[in-house]
Order: structure tokens, then sequence, then C-alpha cells
């Protein structure tokens, strides 16, 4: 099944495995709770700090 939704964390919840598009490409794959932790997809998709 593919999900496409607008809240990213809601979507992050349900899915096994995620991607990041970025102008029509794949800038970021792997398990949801890996892209999740990613510093720079934290910033800019879920609205949190990045940790320095």
């Amino acid at each position: 099944m593919l999900l496409v939704e607008q809240l990213a964390m809601t979507a992050l919840k349900l899915a096994d495995r995620a991607y990041v598009l970025e102008r029509g490409t794949v800038a970021l794959c792997g398990t949801a709770e890996a892209v999740a932790a990613d510093p720079a997809v934290q910033s800019v998709y879920l609205g949190a700090e990045p940790v320095p």
C-alpha cells in the first residue's frame, strides 16, 4: 500500500518504510523509525529543532 500524507508524523506511525521526496527525487529512504530520527527530517518536515 502507498500512503501519501501531509501529516508526516501520522504517516510515519503507520508505515514500515518511508521515503522523503525533494523536487521529485528520493532524498532519503529507510525504515519509518530511521527516517523519523534523521535530524534533517526532524527539522524540515517534523518541525523539531535539530540536535547539535
